[in-house]
């Protein structure tokens, strides 16, 4: 197996994890996903989604879901299992104030990557926010290490906030 090889027929699948290596990528064993990039817990190419859940003990009025520092195309936020709407723009707040009730609230969001740490490109001057064919015509002359991998940091890095607001 080469570089000039077609990759495309090859598939791994199942739970498993990858870590860097000074040649590419080693299969380990998965660990627990936790807040923080994806790519540092051992999914550097994982372009689907993440869910992160915290549970509220409130009381009937106005609360707002904040995420702090995150980086994905959108989240989504569910309250008690129910579609509260997304978050993908500045200010990167939801009032969920009407999915709120007295007691014990589950809030969940799941934090959606791309296909840009998936399929590339990886390697080369990478332009952000453009990507064109000329981008994989040149492959590295050696096999470079997973860490030379040009990839985001999708993830949620902070905890998620539920803010008492005032009502609208």
């Amino acid at each position: 197996m080469s570089i000039h090889h077609e990759v495309e027929p090859v598939y791994v699948l199942g739970e498993f994890a990858l870590d860097a290596q000074p040649r590419g990528w080693k299969i380990v064993p998965s660990r627990s996903a936790a807040p923080g990039a994806w790519k540092e817990q051992g999914l550097p190419f994982y372009s689907n989604a993440v869910s992160y859940s915290r549970a509220f003990t409130l009381k009937k009025g106005a609360y707002t879901v904040r995420l702090g520092k995150w980086h994905g195309t959108v989240a989504e936020v569910k309250v008690n299992g129910k579609p509260a709407g997304i978050i993908g723009w500045q200010p990167y707040e939801l009032d969920v104030s009407r999915f709120a009730r007295d007691g014990e609230n589950m809030v969940e969001v799941t934090v959606i990557g791309s296909l840009k740490n998936l399929l590339g490109p990886h390697h080369g001057k990478i332009n952000r926010g453009f990507v064109s064919p000329w981008l994989f015509r040149d492959a590295p002359e050696h096999m470079p290490p997973g860490s030379g991998y040009d990839l985001d940091s999708y993830g949620l890095f902070g905890d998620i906030e539920l803010i008492e607001s005032r009502p609208r």
